[in-house]
């Protein structure tokens, strides 16, 4: 039975070496266009850095196992021959010299990446239960992160060197197939949950449904992140009941097959969130600057800087109106450039809401502000 292409050596070297350096530009043009546009790097920003240089560490371990075929190979000498089983040794070894590490670092890279996402939101969301519910996801983030980087650490107890033994790993680490199961399993359920995070408070928003399916479509490109963790989860589910049932693999080609697959679908996940949790910022530089395009059409207007300042005064001066007349609106230009626009401050969802005895419950009256000036920016919190 012929391998699939995320089982091979080969595609494993070319995922992870592309992905690190998509990875890499995309992070770079995301600092570049914060500098280019004035505003301040923040800890979302900051949080990719590390997660990046993981994913380059993951790239070059991964490639050196998959060129030396203990990831996704096979052995040439046929079975039955004397040293077919030492080179299956050796090279199972290997590769599980290089999962380990890969599986123990793997939860601390993708938490970095979804605290980047969740920090992300705090820059455009100033209502108070929206904050509050990024924060506590930030926590649960932090605490899963924690709990599974300590779990795939240990799963051999102490028996470190029991991780890639061929006699010792049974008898030391028989719970390993779960951890790594309730890992992708939670890992999905984060990340759909991330996902939709933001939805409600944006379809509650007092906009024009062609903006708000604008500001969404910049928000839902992290579905393909959800769709790499289902993967990852689906190849795993199966494996994990073949075992229990007395279907693991026998042949060094099944093994290595199956360790190339667990790893492959982790290392997309990691170098698509990553450039996933670029895109609400480079996008600015990749639209049309005219108005034209598929993103103008969703309401999202490409004009140029100077236009960019010229809306937002006039959105300044249409609010404080409306705030004199008793109406609680904000005018909106650009929801589009919501992330970015105002220079060293956390650009706002839902400035000028009118406090009534609803409190903050009254949501239909938020709208998006594109960006104030800088001297009304300064004068804002940072978070």
């Amino acid at each position: 039975m012929s391998s699939v292409y995320y089982e091979t050596g080969r595609h494993l070297i070319a995922a992870s070496i592309a992905l690190a350096a998509v990875d890499v530009i995309a992070v770079a043009a995301k600092f570049w266009v914060r500098r280019k546009y004035k505003q301040g790097l923040k800890a979302d920003d900051w949080l990719l850095v590390p997660a990046t240089l993981l994913s380059i560490v993951f790239a070059i371990i991964l490639s050196y196992g998959a060129f030396n075929d203990a990831i996704g190979g096979s052995i040439k000498l046929p079975v039955g021959d004397p040293g077919r089983r030492a080179e299956e040794t050796y090279k199972l070894t290997l590769g599980r010299k290089i999962q380990w590490p890969f599986l123990v670092l793997h939860p601390i890279a993708m938490g970095l990446v979804r605290c980047s996402f969740l920090l992300f939101y705090l820059r455009i969301f100033s209502v108070n239960r929206a904050r509050i519910f990024v924060l506590i996801s930030i926590g649960v983030v932090v605490a899963w992160s924690i709990s599974f980087f300590f779990a795939e650490l240990f799963q051999c107890g102490a028996n470190f060197t029991s991780n890639w033994s061929m006699t010792l790993f049974l008898v030391h680490c028989p719970d390993t197939l779960w951890i790594l199961f309730f890992s992708f399993l939670t890992a999905a359920i984060l990340d759909v949950y991330i996902l939709i995070l933001p939805m409600p408070f944006i379809l509650r928003l007092k906009l024009p449904l062609t903006k708000k399916l604008g500001v969404m479509s910049i928000l839902v490109v992290g579905a393909a992140t959800v769709v790499a963790s289902v993967i990852r989860l689906s190849i795993l589910a199966p494996s994990i009941f073949s075992v229990t049932t007395g279907g693991a693999p026998v042949s060094y080609e099944q093994r290595s097959a199956r360790l190339s697959s667990t790893i492959y679908w982790g290392q997309v996940e990691l170098g698509v969130a990553i450039f996933v949790a670029c895109l609400p910022t480079i996008q600015k530089v990749l639209r049309p600057q005219e108005g034209t395009g598929f993103l103008s059409r969703l309401g999202m207007t490409g004009n140029s800087s100077r236009a960019s300042t010229k809306n937002s005064k006039h959105s300044f001066n249409t609010s404080a109106s409306s705030r004199a007349m008793g109406k609680p609106q904000i005018l909106v230009d650009q929801s589009v450039d919501v992330a970015y626009e105002d220079a060293d401050n956390r650009p706002i969802l839902g400035r000028g809401m009118k406090r009534t005895k609803n409190g903050e419950e009254n949501m239909s009256d938020i709208e998006m502000h594109a960006g104030l000036g800088r001297d009304h920016a300064q004068a804002r919190t940072n978070y």
